[in-house]
């Protein structure tokens, strides 16, 4: 859910594949590898496909690495120059900001990808791929829209509190209940999320079965991503404004209480983030 994620200053797992059980370095090396094994799991490769998505992994993981992980350091510590200083809400808006801009830079980079590999798939891979897409928003409806008020409450407020946990460690009872006041008062947009989806996915479709060259497919769908990512943006930018407004003030009340404990797991858990990102970026 891209632009679905709850957006806060100490959310970096929408950059980046983060297991909390294993090594963060570890994991981000194995990408050459997790990436094409999770393709495989949508589509049936031959090996013409199968070495494409390799040498296309190589060169967006390459991309990744040497020119956005020391980006993604310096933001970290950006923030922890605000946090000691004593950081506003302006500093929580330029933040989340960058995080976007971080975000959407992936997702066009995916795109760029995209767009080179989708006209190599046949008839029969085509179908396999919206197939597997179908269930995903099968999944997706049953998980956050077919669910009640009270779920949809609870699973933002669990989704807060993970994500101020993973970075500040233990929250009191003041933090926990500023987070559950919020979480009443979001709004859900997950149905304008899987209608977008789903015309996402039709267009894709349209482009792809027309009897036309790879090359002109391959032209049409770089249109077409590009209006369709920019409409995206604009209307889950309004639709979502109220609830980044309600994030951002939220973020601004949490950090101006936090306890030196909390400051300290903080600052100790994104040093080593930064560490990890910036030797991953000189490939150590």
């Amino acid at each position: 859910m891209q632009s679905a994620k709850l957006i806060n200053i100490l959310s970096i797992i929408g950059l980046c594949v983060l297991v909390a059980a294993c090594s963060f370095k570890t994991v981000y090396n194995q990408l050459d590898s997790l990436i094409p094994a999770y393709v495989e799991g949508l589509v049936s490769l031959d090996d013409v496909l199968e070495d494409r998505l390799e040498q296309r992994t190589e060169e967006l993981l390459n991309w990744h690495r040497s020119t956005q992980l020391i980006r993604y350091a310096d933001w970290l510590q950006e923030i922890q120059v605000d946090l000691y200083r004593g950081i506003t809400l302006n500093d929580i808006r330029l933040h989340a900001s960058n995080l976007e801009t971080f975000w959407y830079s992936i997702v066009l980079k995916l795109n760029d990808e995209m767009i080179v590999l989708l006209p190599l798939l046949n008839s029969s891979q085509r179908e396999e791929l919206f197939e597997s897409i179908d269930e995903k928003n099968a999944d997706y409806r049953n998980e956050y829209i077919e669910i009640s008020d009270a779920e949809k409450i609870e699973q933002f407020s669990e989704r807060m509190v993970d994500s101020f946990e993973n970075w500040l460690g233990d929250l009191d009872d003041v933090q926990l209940t500023l987070i559950n006041a919020t979480a009443a008062q979001l709004q859900s947009h997950a149905g304008l999320r899987l209608q977008q989806r789903i015309e996402w996915q039709r267009q894709i479709e349209i482009i792809l079965e027309k009897a036309i060259t790879d090359d002109e497919k391959t032209h049409r769908l770089r249109v077409f991503f590009d209006e369709f990512g920019k409409h995206i943006r604009a209307t889950r930018s309004k639709a979502n404004q109220q609830n980044r407004d309600m994030l951002f003030e939220l973020t601004f009340n949490i950090l101006n209480r936090i306890s030196k404990d909390q400051t300290d797991y903080f600052m100790t858990k994104s040093s080593d983030y930064i560490r990890m990102l910036t030797e991953l970026s000189e490939h150590r």
